[in-house]
């Protein structure tokens, strides 16, 4: 076992890159669990204007919206999750980079493997993102029950 300076930097050498990936996933989970708010934000804002409704065409349109939210709220919860398998998987990759140095057993199929482990996680998690991304442009794009609701709400 080599514990000297040397040894150890060109570990921390090699171990850079897994670090700058856990960089731009955190920066990817910044980003879902901000799209995940606002996604909560609005389906409270839809359930408010549901509770409130009697009139039966904004209230059909607002359960359609709901719904919409709904599956969209699970779409980000599962690509965050995939995000955050990924980054795990990456943080076991940096810790087998240095347990590979001290153990003699040969260790690279086990780094080769969990690499690509990480990245076909985060290849899942942009998969879904982009499934959530489609259904908030149709939803947009189909004009917003929510505006109604709000309308709805103030008119009261």
């Amino acid at each position: 076992m080599n514990f000297s300076i040397d040894a150890i930097s060109a570990i921390i050498q090699i171990a850079v890159a897994p670090v700058f990936l856990l960089v731009g996933i955190s920066g990817f989970l910044n980003m879902l669990s901000t799209r995940l708010g606002r996604i909560i934000d609005r389906k409270r804002i839809i359930d408010a204007g549901l509770a409130d409704c009697q009139e039966a065409s904004i209230r059909g349109e607002l359960e359609v919206e709901s719904d919409s939210l709904k599956r969209r709220i699970r779409l980000a919860n599962r690509a965050i999750r995939l995000c955050v398998a990924s980054a795990l998987i990456v943080c076991l990759l940096v810790v087998s980079l240095f347990v590979s140095e001290y153990i003699v057993a040969s260790v690279g199929l086990l780094i080769a493997s969990l690499f690509m482990l990480a990245m076909f996680l985060i290849i899942a998690a942009l998969v879904v993102m982009l499934f959530e991304v489609t259904i908030a442009t149709r939803q947009a794009n189909a004009g917003s029950a929510a505006e109604r609701a709000v309308q709805f709400r103030a008119s009261r």
